[in-house]
């Protein structure tokens, strides 16, 4: 087996236990507080204190990894200490300012809400008490990883999770919604001190002067593109919450019911399989090693789409049932198992243009080109923001996820471009007898799929026969393109080539 294929399992792995336990959080919070307009109030709070996480910290900590690795073992002391100052500093006065203002923000963000723009603001003053914490977690996380220390980083979503759970089932009866802010925050506290315990065994935290020019001035240069690329996804993001108020009470939080299973799948496969990939396409870039890369182009495009087309065919036929098998007890009723199974359906339809646009992204990244992808993603962002209104309003929370597919799609279309500069592309790769074969197999899915439901065949038996049959449809035929590295069955070796000939 490949260095490759190795680290994918693994990956894959580690990505369905880490974010397994994201999930059944999610589960438990659908059972004990349903979809409502309180839930979407806790949504729309913490969204926006978590989109300052992504714009600023999230960008801060891939800058300052750069940063930590090319100093010396003393400056990187300082460089720390002077970076945690300042974060601790910039997050104090965020945290003052939300407190502040969290009226005039509520009501930005939920303009069509009356009585429960005041929760909203509640919500904002208690959720920004997370803002310091966030800070020491990505500041000293960097550090970590700079130090290939990966794992403390990679606990904390699993340690709010759990957090998330115990506080839910335990302090729900006497706190009733309120425990999910508390959960919140207790979340970043204990992973901040688990990450300023683990960061001590390699750094050593001392007070420096916040006047040192070069050291803001470096991470400012780095920050720029990546605060702007992730401002406009956050930006997107905040509109599909504020889109979501318009629609019905409980919208926001099916949306985010329906994201985590979304996001449960982009994770373990496309996520785990891209990142992998990138390691290995810089590589080949960096020996000039094309036909190589071109390879794995095809191998990528292949393996994803094959993986990923019986997925999307069965989540949207079976997104009712899906939906319902996961969330639907307790107070989780009929309307929001409706709006979840829609929201669910529009995010399928995004799975295969999500995949090809992550690998676009990584081979130009490969050439060091980040900016037609940061532009590029600015103009998706923009379109979706532009569909949100056009579609979403007319067709409902529906309308929110076929956004993002088609922006996606906008996406993959236009990446295409700056790849032509480096004689790559990815749709180029996907070869008619491949492609014709995909269909051909997923339309004998479907119509397996469509006999077993008018048969009445439970679903997840009808789900179960139905990827058996795309299995042995893959098996049987022997199809080059789709059985790639392992699916083709063992090498030949020379001598049996050399009988073959005679």
């Amino acid at each position: 087996m490949s260095s490759i294929k190795k680290n994918v399992i693994w990956v894959m792995f580690l990505s369905i236990f880490l974010k397994g336990i994201g999930f059944l959080n999610r589960i438990v919070i659908a059972a004990y507080f349903g979809a409502t307009v309180n839930t979407d109030a806790y949504y729309v709070a913490t969204g926006l204190i978590d989109g300052i996480l992504s714009i600023v910290l999230a960008s801060a900590s891939v800058c300052l990894i750069q940063i930590y690795i090319s100093v010396g073992k003393e400056e990187k002391k300082k460089a720390i200490s002077f970076y945690l100052e300042l974060f601790l500093v910039v997050l104090l006065l965020a945290m003052a300012a939300m407190i502040l203002f969290s009226d005039p923000v509520a009501h930005a963000l939920a303009p069509d809400w009356e009585s429960e723009q005041r929760q909203v603001s509640q919500y904002l003053k208690l959720a920004s008490a997370a803002l310091p914490f966030m800070g020491v977690v990505m500041i000293l996380g960097a550090a970590l990883q700079g130090e290939n220390s990966f794992t403390p980083i990679k606990l904390t979503g699993t340690v709010s999770s759990l957090v998330s759970i115990v506080s839910v089932v335990l302090l729900q009866g006497r706190m009733g919604i309120d425990v999910l802010l508390f959960a919140y925050v207790l979340s970043y506290v204990l992973n901040a001190l688990m990450i300023f315990a683990c960061a001590r065994k390699y750094i050593k935290i001392c007070l420096v002067s916040l006047k040192n020019q070069k050291l803001l001035l470096d991470l400012l240069k780095l920050m720029a593109p990546l605060v702007i690329g992730n401002a406009a996804h956050e930006l997107n993001l905040l509109i599909d919450k504020v889109v979501g108020t318009k629609i019905a009470s409980g919208a926001i939080t099916s949306l985010s019911y329906a994201t985590t299973l979304y996001l449960f799948i982009e994770g373990i496969l496309i996520q785990s399989y891209v990142m992998v990939l990138y390691p290995d396409f810089t590589m080949c870039v960096k020996q000039d090693r094309k036909d190589t890369l071109i390879s794995h182009i095809k191998e990528s495009v292949t393996v994803l789409i094959s993986l990923l087309a019986p997925i999307t065919v069965i989540s949207i036929f079976h997104a009712r049932d899906i939906v319902g098998l996961l969330f639907a007890r307790g107070a989780f009723g009929e309307d929001a198992l409706e709006m979840t199974s829609a929201a669910l359906v529009g995010y399928c339809i995004g799975f295969l243009p999500l995949a090809l646009r992550d690998i676009q992204i990584k081979l130009c990244y490969s050439y060091k080109n980040t900016k037609d992808p940061m532009l590029i993603g600015i103009a998706a962002v923009l379109l979706n923001i532009v569909l949100d209104y056009a579609i979403g309003l007319n067709f409902g929370i529906i309308g929110l996820t076929l956004s993002t597919a088609i922006a996606n799609l906008f996406s993959v279309a236009c990446l295409a471009f700056p790849l032509k500069k480096y004689g790559l592309g990815t749709l180029r790769y996907m070869e008619r007898r491949s492609m014709a074969f995909l269909v051909f197999a997923n339309a004998l899915c479907l119509a397996a799929l469509l006999a077993m439901d008018r048969l009445g065949v439970p679903f997840l038996i009808s789900i179960a026969l139905s990827l058996l049959l795309y299995a042995m449809l893959l098996y049987a035929l022997d199809f080059e393109k789709v059985r790639t590295n392992g699916w083709r069955g063992p090498k030949r070796t020379s001598l049996q080539l050399a009988g073959k000939k005679k």
